[in-house]
């Protein structure tokens, strides 16, 4: 909706100069009235550079990665290959190891929300017991932060993104520029599955020089032949706008924006300004950069007269910058059309945001006939009709965008065209995106189904799916780097988490996978020294809850935080967004800035709240399929035991340092107030659900002698030391090479406190408030997730 969209043919320099016409060049360039460059912002293009961005306060915050400098480092302890430093066997006890188990108690304090198995014996008590397992992945947790270990369980699968608005690297990525739009850079086909089950694509035959074209639905509903019907169409055309139907007045706009169109076109001939011409890119940059819609559409929305304000700064803007072309006003009538065509689909673009927009469509492909005239679609109708010259094709549209104004239409397939196979790679990463994808609170499951483009019940009878994809070419053929249901995909980031982690030592082992045990990094069936796998020496026993049960069943709205929120999980200095895209490359592929990867604000936790808050958020009802059941307990107190293997004195003072953050040295250091420390388990954290505090009871030894009582009358003996000599142990081994100053201990040990959020907090997003926050403190977003200009304030940043 600017001059980006006012692409016209060259004509031949030379007939341009022999007619006598100026050209707008380089050369043209010189004395008072030289052109003087913009310099280069010093931040990227696809990154908001904004004093107002937003800081806010969530459920959860983070824990920095172990590490000195800003360099993330790891602690590898045993090595695989290694025999001296290799971890203990299982099978054989080691001199100064020890074997054994600690009980302990867990303490509720707050309802618990947990999956618990129920054991009786004939008509006695029913007994409740909580898996081991989910008390060994919180402990995995904590040791992997308390001993520098690289963090196993974190989703490091690729992160991909769309962004449209503002995307300047995304659209490099894709491949757009000035001369190849979307239409041309992307494909368009029909996706298939063979008897085999392998899923391959037949391309579909251009329309004109696109794969396929965007049809504006006023065009289409103005064709009157009811080929689209009103569930899926995106506007209520019929909705009054100043006492007329939104489709007359925006029929009446368009109308005027192509008499202007036309006579733009003829005016930049008739002045010899073409699209490479430094002219026309001052142009184009002054529409797409300084008065973009998506950029001043508050200004337009709330600024009474915002429109007609807007031209007259964007006339003396034109004036002011073009002026070394402009000198004996021989433009001002082409400026004055370019600002009124502006202020036309301004007003069409402020309609288009009013509450005309539907809030959903129902997603469709449907068979259709079309016509051109030239490179163009005159006419879209029914497949059954007899449209003269008529084509047959695919119109297509997926769920509303909110921005989105138009229709796919996509050609026939190509006769005798050479399918192009889906690796199972890219069948992978699709489905991981894939699952996902989270409805709205309008949309339906079978809106999420219509990406489901490789469901497995999919066979080779049923209907072809249109799909879009890219290509690229290899020595041996072309290659299928990407598919969806909509052209504009959701591609790779720059920067993946793997990456931002920090280098993983293959050959080392740290403490979390010596203790908790590993599985194979891969599939390598080689037979050398190197240990691949390697079985815990931690069994945690089943849990017994204890004394009463009160039980009930409790609707939730579960949010599941996703690490591709690059405003949240990557540090920021609070006035611009961090992001995981890369620089805007130049011609050369080299960035056109210079600046530091992002970082990763280290390993997420959820604050421990002093009391539950509100699971359902105002305005959703219980019956809504966005909401999940859960089981919530109060039980009084719970048993349990570990069992260990082979564990260094270290070793078992990190576990019960993980259990029980108390026996640190100097742990009041920080904890200056006294607080008593807690530990969350089970699901619902965010709602302040889950808290306990875990009670170290004893400690079972093993004892190693060969006696009949050592075997049989008393195999265990309790420790004859305190827990802290084993702990201190642990800290000894971690003071080597200063491994005890790379590990953010203070806020390990704050993430242990209660942290209350006061209502009157204006900045405190939870679960609970999401939507209302959204209206509050960013009016314009609409869609699901967090508003663009959010960022996260942490600890870190105080």
């Amino acid at each position: 909706m600017s001059d980006r969209n006012d692409n016209h043919s060259n004509r031949n320099r030379s007939n341009q100069q022999s007619s006598g016409k100026k050209t707008w060049n380089n050369n043209q360039q010189s004395g008072q009235g030289q052109h003087k460059q913009r310099p280069q912002n010093n931040y990227n293009k696809g990154q908001r550079n904004n004093s107002n961005v937003k800081e806010i306060t969530l459920p959860y915050d983070f824990i920095s990665l172990p590490g000195k400098e800003g360099n993330t480092e790891y602690y590898y302890p045993y090595h695989r290959r290694d025999e001296a430093k290799k971890p203990p066997r299982h099978d054989l006890h080691e001199a100064e190891h020890l074997s054994g188990y600690i009980s302990y108690l867990i303490k509720p304090c707050s309802p618990l929300v947990l999956e618990l198995r129920e054991t009786s014996e004939a008509g006695g008590p029913t007994d409740y017991w909580l898996s081991g397992s989910q008390i060994r992945g919180k402990l995995h947790s904590n040791v992997e932060v308390l001993s520098a270990s690289y963090p196993e369980f974190v989703d490091d699968s690729e992160m991909l993104y769309r962004k449209i608005t503002k995307g300047e690297r995304y659209k490099q990525k894709l491949g757009i520029t000035d001369d190849q739009g979307i239409e041309q850079v992307v494909k368009a086909g029909y996706l298939y599955r063979d008897n085999d089950g392998r899923f391959y694509i037949i391309p579909a035959v251009l329309i004109g020089d696109k794969h396929f074209v965007s049809v504006q639905e006023l065009d289409i509903v103005n064709w009157e032949n009811s080929v689209l019907p009103e569930k899926n169409r995106l506007f209520n055309w019929s909705a009054p706008i100043e006492r007329e139907p939104m489709k007359q007045v925006m029929t009446k706009l368009s109308g005027k924006i192509k008499i202007l169109d036309n006579d733009i076109r003829d005016l930049r001939k008739s002045h010899g300004i073409y699209p490479d011409e430094p002219i026309s890119q001052a142009i184009q940059k002054l529409f797409t950069s300084d008065f973009v819609f998506t950029k001043v559409a508050r200004r337009i929305k709330h600024e009474k007269d915002g429109i007609q304000t807007l031209t007259s700064e964007m006339l003396t803007k034109l004036r002011i910058k073009l002026q070394q072309y402009n000198t004996e006003q021989q433009l001002e009538e082409l400026f004055a059309k370019l600002t009124t065509r502006w202020a036309l689909k301004a007003e069409m673009y402020q309609i288009y945001e009013r509450g005309s927009v539907k809030k959903t469509i129902a997603p469709y492909e449907k068979k259709v006939k079309y016509a051109l005239s030239g490179k163009n679609v005159t006419r879209i109708d029914h497949a059954s009709s007899d449209v003269e010259g008529g084509m047959t094709g695919m119109l297509f549209n997926s769920t509303n965008a909110g921005s989105k104004r138009a229709h796919y239409l996509i050609g026939k397939e190509q006769e005798d065209a050479i399918r192009i196979d889906v690796s199972d790679s890219l069948i992978i990463s699709y489905n991981k995106a894939f699952e996902k994808i989270r409805l709205k609170s309008n949309e339906k499951d079978k809106d999420k189904e219509h990406y489901n483009i490789f469901k497995a019940k999919r066979d080779q009878n049923t209907e072809p799916q249109v799909v879009f994809y890219q290509i690229e070419s290899e020595k041996r053929g072309s290659k299928l780097t990407a598919i969806g249901r909509t052209p504009y995909f959701k591609i790779p980031y720059d920067y993946q988490l793997d990456k931002l982690l920090g280098k993983k030592n293959e050959e080392g082992i740290d403490y979390a996978s010596a203790m908790f045990g590993f599985v194979p990094m891969d599939s390598r069936q080689d037979h050398d020294e190197a240990l691949h796998a390697y079985k815990s020496r931690l069994r945690f026993s089943p849990v017994r809850v204890c004394g009463e049960i009160r039980k009930q069943e409790k609707k939730f709205l579960l949010s599941t935080p996703q690490a591709s929120a690059g405003a949240m999980y990557l540090k920021s200095n609070a006035k611009e967004i961090p992001t995981y895209e890369g620089p805007v490359e130049n011609k050369n592929g080299r960035p056109n800035r210079t600046v530091p990867d992002p970082s990763l604000r280290g390993v997420k936790y959820y604050h421990v709240l002093p009391k539950t808050i509100p699971t359902i958020p105002d305005g959703i009802e219980e019956s809504s399929s966005m909401l999940s059941n859960r089981q919530v307990y109060a039980p009084t107190q719970m048993e349990g035991k570990i069992h260990f293997k082979n564990l260094t004195e270290a070793e078992l003072g990190l576990l019960l340092l993980a259990m029980d953050i108390k026996l640190l040295p100097d742990f009041e250091t920080y904890n200056t107030e006294g607080k008593p420390y807690y530990e969350l388990i089970g699901g619902a954290k965010a709602y302040g659900y889950g808290k306990v505090k875990f009670e170290l009871l004893e400690i079972m030894l093993e004892q190693q002698g060969k006696s009949f009582e050592s075997l049989v009358i008393a195999p265990f003996k309790a420790a004859e030391v305190e827990f802290s000599v084993f702990v201190n142990a642990f800290i000894e081994v971690m003071k080597r090479d200063s491994w005890l100053e790379r590990i953010d201990i203070k806020r390990y040990v704050q993430s242990k406190l209660e942290r209350e959020f006061e209502s009157s907090d204006e900045n405190h997003v939870n679960w609970s408030n999401m939507d209302e926050k959204r209206r509050e403190l960013n009016q314009q977003n609409s869609g699901g997730g967090y508003p663009t200009d959010w960022i996260l304030k942490s600890t870190e940043d105080k």
